[in-house]
């Protein structure tokens, strides 16, 4: 009982390994957040997210998980106003329709961001989906509808 008594008393017990961990996700994720741009242009994944885009992302978000998120929230939006529209849209073919998807997409997500340094904004990610559905739906499938009435 004598032990026992002293192990609980004592100073010895690893108090810093939580910190040492905390430390190292910080850094881990940090290595992540510098390097998304690259890991997301690899082929493995799929995203139509342009490199300009995903630079923006980076730059506006605290952790490597919310710059994921954040992707993740376009391809969602991206779906959201295709099934509103009822029609596919291949970003990369946008151009075609006289859209510049890659400024277009950029100014979405910016003036996402720019509310949420001068307004209360509650959820961030609800935010940029409806802004970015909305560009989908008025800019980009719009603009591809447009374009099939007037080859028909």
């Amino acid at each position: 009982a004598k032990i026992a008594d002293n192990l609980f008393y004592s100073n010895s017990i690893d108090t810093n390994r939580h910190i040492i961990d905390t430390e190292t996700d910080q850094l881990q994720n940090q290595v992540l957040l510098d390097n998304f741009v690259d890991i997301m242009k690899e082929d493995s994944i799929n995203t139509f997210v342009p490199e300009n885009v995903l630079n923006l992302i980076k730059t506006f978000s605290s952790s490597y998980s919310e710059a994921q998120q954040t992707v993740q929230t376009i391809h969602n939006a991206k779906r959201k106003a295709e099934e509103l529209e009822q029609t596919i849209v291949v970003y990369e073919e946008l151009e075609s329709y006289g859209i510049d998807a890659d400024k277009g997409l950029y100014m979405t997500l910016l003036k996402a961001y720019q509310k949420q340094k001068t307004e209360k904004v509650n959820n961030l990610q609800n935010l940029i989906f409806v802004y970015v559905k909305n560009w989908f739906v008025e800019k980009a499938i719009a603009a591809k509808l447009a374009n099939e009435q007037r080859e028909t």
